[in-house]
């Protein structure tokens, strides 16, 4: 699942062209195809559902664990300096504050610099 918080749509790492992202549906439009890419459905496996969602991310994704039932939401977190952090609440925080199962928090990779 991917959740799209609307106010900060432009700053998502899209590649888009500006215009795209005052278009909610084509931003949707594009995460559902890379979700597909990352995740690709394999015969060998139960079927997946990729879900593209809008609102603010933690509520979103405890409402769809509440909903879906979910044994464990498993999450990609992004690092971030420790001002940051002391003055910013994570998605990953709120979401072990509330969450209904056990988490389970994947690094995302840190981009390479040549």
């Amino acid at each position: 699942m991917q959740v799209i918080e609307p106010d900060k749509v432009a700053s998502y790492p899209l590649e888009l062209g500006k215009g795209l992202y005052r278009n909610l549906d084509g931003v949707k439009s594009v995460l559902q195809k890379r979700l597909a890419e990352i995740v690709p459905d394999d015969p060998d496996w139960p079927p997946v559902q990729r879900l593209v969602r809008t609102g603010q991310a933690a509520a979103t994704i405890l409402e769809q664990a509440r909903e879906y039932g979910a044994d464990l939401i498993v999450m990609s977190v992004h690092p971030y300096g420790a001002l940051r952090r002391f003055f910013v609440t994570s998605t990953l925080d709120a979401v072990l504050a509330a969450t209904p199962c056990p988490v389970l928090a994947v690094p995302f990779p840190r981009p390479v610099v040549p």
